[in-house]
């Protein structure tokens, strides 16, 4: 055929039945229903024959950035994933507790409470601008700068330790807690 056309009454739902194996088992039905507005849905009677649940939902509005899909259960995507508006979020969690935002630009925010990072190889942190900031509610309170291959660690904003190769000096007092220091081979009490 060319063209097959299903519609509800005036007010009504438009239904499509697909059935396997005579569809007398559960599981052997899925049922497309357009509602009154546009509202699409995929259900299937796997828990009891004649009895659909819901899998997805499509809603349409007027613009198909405001529209949406909703999958209730698990989804596979066998390659990339691209969310592609420049104020994407990624959500997890049933509250979306965690998200990964981005910013409008080229850049993102990883937010999470508590957020952990875990692996089982290296975590490697490569900061092109040569500074990573540790912050608490906003405020900086330290970071490591790149400073031609070596480290300066700071303290707020202030630098209170310089490395070179192995070599580091010191901004400030040093106070050692215990009674000993040992430098090199020497050992001071």
């Amino acid at each position: 055929i060319d063209s097959f056309t299903i519609k509800g009454g005036e007010g009504e739902a438009g239904v499509l039945y697909l059935m396997a194996d005579q569809g007398d088992d559960a599981g052997d039905e899925w049922k497309i229903n357009v509602a009154d507005g546009g509202v699409l849905t995929f259900g299937n009677d796997i828990a009891s024959a004649g009895s659909y649940v819901t899998h997805m939902t499509i809603t349409p509005h007027a613009t198909t950035a405001s529209s949406s899909v909703a999958i209730a259960g698990d989804a596979t995507v066998g390659d990339d994933l691209s969310l592609t508006s420049d104020s994407s979020v990624f959500n997890m969690g049933a509250g979306n507790d965690f998200t990964i935002t981005h910013d409008g630009t080229t850049g993102a925010t990883i937010a999470g409470n508590p957020l952990t990072l875990d692996s089982g190889a290296d975590i490697v942190l490569d900061a092109e601008g040569g500074d990573i900031f540790f912050k608490d509610g906003g405020t900086t309170f330290g970071s490591a700068t790149n400073t031609s291959g070596n480290l300066i660690i700071k303290s707020g904003t202030t630098t209170a330790l310089t490395f070179s190769g192995a070599n580091v000096t010191i901004a400030g007092d040093l106070t050692i807690s215990g009674d000993d220091l040992t430098m090199g081979t020497n050992t001071s009490t």
